[in-house]
């Protein structure tokens, strides 16, 4: 029996062995095929992650496809720099949090709020990471260079300006990472750091540009400019504005692009005429455009706006707003004020409210399990959500099905053999029975069996009876006829009384202590 649980033990162990190989092969393979597909490739684009880079997507639409309804604004952990936190927040495929800080460094940060890694630079970060879908993270510098960093932390390459680097880059569907500088330039690089090409603006580019499907690229500039640059780097057309471009532009699905000059927001048509513009009360925050087209700013008048597809007006609320907003998949808006961020409902009706230690001049970025992360004044990253819904659990434990399975199977041979070691020290009803019969006084077995107590005793003095008859006419001394006579008795006697069972012709042992026999197979005495 012993045996056979051994053996059974080693063959689950092979199978969960060769499963786990299995799996190691396929993502082994997988890990060669994107390789293979990488070398292919000149470059590849945006990681598809819930929140790559500034705006979240090459529109810098500021709009996630996450329901973030069930979230109530509660704290989930908070995360400590040195200095103040403008840049906004990028994730990564694993959900790991990127963001610069005015104290130098670039921060990879945990799920759970531990810091994973920290990368220096010689100036202020307060441009936001955009991340290549190898994981590759891109980001600018006060010192006045572009970084690539290793999903690691370490440094991959980085390229020097002219000038403050601000803007916060934009990957194209080739991998071309377009960033300005405040040298006046907004720069084309490939994946290994080599300009491609520069574009010359009339003046400084904070702004961080956005990538239309065409492969377009908008940006604003100090010029008065938005600028639309073909993809090879020559000039489309501009847009000239009444004020400095600082916000960052968005495209509406139509190819609208939306962009803030001084208080105004302009809606320009993908030729370069004007469509419309809104006046608001102080300079415009880039804007976030919703699926119902209505388009969300910010003004550092403090007020968010909301407004309609043709320009018009559709609500404000005045919260002294001061980062630009992002929007949740059902519609709800996050945008940072001073010490608070807000939660707002597409009717402009507040949701909740989450206090800060600092005022929020980071734009929002939201996880895809809802979280809102977003930065502070004082240093601080804040995750900020609620419950996770029971589906989310069950996705989350659907990634880890293997695990699961493994656990399983090393549940049922700890309970198989659990079950086989407890049948194997268990004794069987009849001889417990015995044992605890043999274990009791005989006053108690007398009583406990009376019937068969009894007739077990009379069976063994009549044996004893006839036995010491039989040893008496043994021992003495008899004639010859007398001899023989006991001699038959004697072999007769030896053929009733032998270990053989007569009911089932088994072998019997004789117990001393009852002074009986007692068959094995027959559970009984004899």
């Amino acid at each position: 029996m012993r045996n056979k649980i051994y053996a059974a033990i080693i063959v689950l162990l092979l199978i969960i062995s060769g499963m786990m190989v299995a799996i190691g092969g396929e993502a082994k393979e997988g890990k060669e095929i994107d390789e293979s597909v990488e070398n292919k490739l000149e470059t590849t684009g945006l990681a598809d992650s819930p929140w790559p880079s500034f705006g979240r997507d090459e529109k810098n639409t500021g709009r996630s496809p996450y329901d973030t309804s069930d979230m109530d604004g509660t704290e989930k952990w908070s995360f400590e720099t040195d200095e103040l936190v403008a840049s906004s927040p990028a994730i990564g495929v694993d959900n790991t949090i990127y963001v610069g800080s005015q104290d130098g460094n670039v921060y990879a940060i945990n799920p759970d709020g531990t810091e994973k890694w920290s990368f220096e630079t010689d100036g202020w970060v307060i441009s936001s990471p955009a991340i290549r879908d190898d994981g590759t993270i891109y980001i600018g510098s006060q010192d006045g260079n572009v970084y690539a960093i290793n999903p690691n932390g370490t440094e991959k390459w980085s390229f020097e300006t002219d000038g403050w680097v601000l803007s916060s880059p934009a990957i194209g569907d080739d991998g071309t990472v377009y960033i300005g500088s405040e040298d006046n330039n907004l720069y084309a690089l490939d994946r290994d750091g080599r300009e491609k090409w520069s574009f010359t603006t009339g003046g400084e580019v904070r702004s961080s540009p956005a990538i239309d499907d065409d492969g377009t690229i908008y940006v604003g500039s100090n010029s008065n400019n938005l600028y639309a640059v073909n993809p090879d780097g020559t000039e489309k057309w501009s847009f000239e504005t009444d004020d400095w471009v600082i916000s960052s532009p968005a495209i509406e699905e139509d190819g609208t692009i939306y962009i803030g000059s001084g208080s105004d927001l302009y809606a320009v048509n993908p030729d370069g005429t004007e469509k419309w513009n809104f006046e608001t009360g102080g300079s415009v925050y880039s804007p976030a455009i919703d699926n119902d087209g209505t388009v969300y700013i910010t003004s550092a008048n403090g007020v968010l706006y909301a407004i309609n597809e043709d320009g018009t007006e559709k609500w404000n609320e005045g919260a002294g707003v001061s980062s630009s907003p992002v929007i949740g998949g059902e519609g709800i808006i996050y945008v940072g004020t001073d010490y608070t961020l807000y939660a707002v409902d597409s009717d402009g009706s507040g949701k909740w409210s989450f206090r800060t230690n600092g005022s929020v001049p980071s734009a929002p970025a939201i996880g895809d399990d809802n979280t809102i992360y977003v930065g502070s004044y004082r240093g601080q990253v804040y995750a900020v959500g609620g419950e996770d819904t029971e589906e989310k659990i069950l996705g989350s434990l659907s990634n880890y099905w293997w695990l699961i399975t493994l656990i399983v199977i090393m549940l049922v041979i700890v309970l198989g053999i659990a079950i086989a070691w407890r049948k194997k020290k268990t004794p069987t009803y009849q001889t417990q029975k015995q044992q605890r019969f043999e274990q009791q006084p005989k006053q108690q077995q007398t009583q406990q069996y009376p019937q068969q107590q009894t007739r077990q005793q009379l069976q063994g003095i009549l044996r004893q009876e006839e036995s010491n008859q039989q040893k008496e006419r043994w021992t003495a001394k008899p004639n010859q006829p007398q001899q023989r006579q006991v001699q038959e008795e004697q072999t007769q006697y030896q053929q009733q009384h032998s270990n053989t069972c007569p009911d089932c012709r088994g072998e019997m042992k004789y117990i001393e202590k009852y002074e009986s026999w007692y068959c094995d197979e027959c559970k009984e005495y004899k």
